[in-house]
């Protein structure tokens, strides 16, 4: 298998921004404030000035490919939304954030750094899924009746523009409709199918379960599975970007349903992913065992959490790869921000996702570190019209969800009016994000925004917060 062509590299940064241990940096202090708490829909969280951020974004969630012109149109007649939590009694206005959880089986946390083997049957690891709980939690955790309402609407219109065969399509998704326009620009449809089903998964959609998406999600994952070679990989003709995302699919698939089916393609998609690690400079790229950055880690990490929740051995030498790859990213001055590489400029969305990632291997709130990271997160709110970057937006809500507090707060009324604000509303592409003006979406083209822009707005039932007993230090 040929390696996948590489991201034209980021320039080189400017010494005083740099991570890494071989960096020059500035003596800056990290301010102790950003701003004062303020209401999101009367102002916006102060901006940084241009020269403090990086002039060339982080890395897309997919690695380019060969793109080819998009088929011929025909049109296709939607079927009705269905809205399961439209009716869910609450209102559109956040209620007050409290600091508790509907009642839940003690194995609930879906984010724990360890958890022990236990005989089967396998008690399900994303119980707060259900509707009932969902709601719950819709309330309590800062979503509302319109954010449910966005998801709704976007699970239809994935559920339209799914292939016959199973999978989401880079290019040729809209064959049918021809009125959504958005091809992708590089040949991803294994990270596109991943990520659709993980957003009918978020919404306790099963194969197994009665359901309006019950086909679409067997179809998805039947699909995905042909795809997986004999030594577990799921790269194909894609990157390893497509293999976490994929792996993240099944391993939520076989830990909602326990379809034994799936146990052994997790299994083998997990140790593929630890073998792939580079042994020399750390991390995962594009290609098996190239020297990593920090965007393809994140999946690898989070594909490999999401399998021990499963219950499954993984072995620690993925976790290790993490642990070691963080301090070689992470600013020298400023602990808690990060870069793609060691030796570049840090930003915003590796920042979020190495966030995210410390998190995953146990990270507090009240670690310096997270602090950190949560107050220069909120130095770059979401902004639609002057600055789109939905991915930034995707790991940024996972890392303060989990952070809670003052931070999250402020972060989640501000990307709850960036996204209801921007989906589409008429015509074939109802339910769905523009591509238009997010650099990184344009890889992965409409099918991609509009599945991570769905998952961003799930954030509230897909996983648990971990350490609800701990409020982090204010913003």
């Amino acid at each position: 298998m040929s390696a996948p062509p590489t991201l034209p590299s980021l320039p080189d940064a400017p010494a005083a921004v740099v991570a890494g241990p071989a960096a020059t940096e500035s003596t800056e202090s990290f301010p102790a404030e950003i701003t004062p708490r303020i209401a999101p829909t009367a102002a916006r969280v102060a901006r940084v000035p241009a020269h403090e951020t990086d002039s060339a974004r982080d890395a897309p969630p997919v690695a380019p490919r060969s793109t080819r012109a998009d088929a011929s149109r025909a049109r296709l007649t939607p079927r009705p939304s269905v809205i399961p939590l439209a009716t869910a009694g609450t209102t559109p206005e956040r209620p007050q954030l409290t600091r508790t959880l509907p009642n839940l089986p003690p194995d609930t946390l879906a984010l724990e750094t360890r958890l022990p083997p236990v005989a089967r049957p396998r008690p399900n690891p994303y119980p707060q899924r259900a509707p009932e709980k969902r709601q719950a939690l819709v309330q309590e955790m800062g979503g509302s009746v319109a954010t449910e309402r966005a998801v709704s609407l976007a699970l239809d219109w994935l559920a339209r523009h799914q292939s016959a065969d199973g999978r989401w399509h880079s290019y040729d998704f809209d064959d049918e409709c021809g009125g959504c326009a958005g091809a992708a620009r590089a040949d991803v449809d294994i990270a596109l199918t991943g990520l659709s089903v993980l957003c009918f998964l978020a919404a306790n959609h099963l194969p197994d379960a009665p359901g309006p998406y019950r086909d679409v999600v067997a179809k998805g994952l039947d699909w995905l599975r042909r795809q997986q070679g004999d030594d577990g990989n799921l790269v194909a003709d894609e990157s390893m970007y497509s293999h976490g995302i994929a792996t993240i699919a099944l391993a939520e698939a076989y830990g909602m349903t326990g379809d034994q089916t799936l146990e052994e393609p997790v299994r083998q998609a997990a140790r593929f992913i630890v073998e792939s690690a580079n042994q020399s400079v750390g991390g995962w790229r594009y290609a098996p065992r190239q020297p990593g950055d920090s965007s393809v880690l994140g999946w690898q990490i989070m594909a490999l959490k999401s399998a021990r929740r499963c219950r499954l051995d993984v072995d620690e030498t993925g976790f290790d790869v993490a642990r070691e790859w963080l301090p070689r990213v992470q600013s020298r001055s400023r602990p808690g921000l990060y870069a793609y590489q060691p030796n570049r400029t840090v930003t915003p969305a590796m920042t979020a996702e190495m966030m995210f990632v410390r998190q995953l291997l146990g990270g507090r709130p009240s670690e310096p570190a997270m602090v950190n990271s949560a107050r220069y997160l909120l130095r770059h709110v979401p902004d639609w019209e002057h600055d789109t970057n939905t991915y930034f937006w995707y790991y940024g809500t996972l890392a303060l969800y989990q952070h809670q507090g003052e931070a999250w707060e402020r972060w989640n009324e501000i990307i709850k009016d960036e996204l209801l604000a921007h989906q589409e509303t008429r015509g074939p592409a109802a339910g769905s994000w523009p591509i238009e003006g997010d650099r990184w979406a344009r890889t992965g083209g409409r099918v991609y925004q509009t599945a991570i822009c769905t998952l961003t707005l799930e954030v509230y039932y897909r996983y648990l917060p971990l350490y609800l007993d701990e409020t982090p230090p204010g913003p």
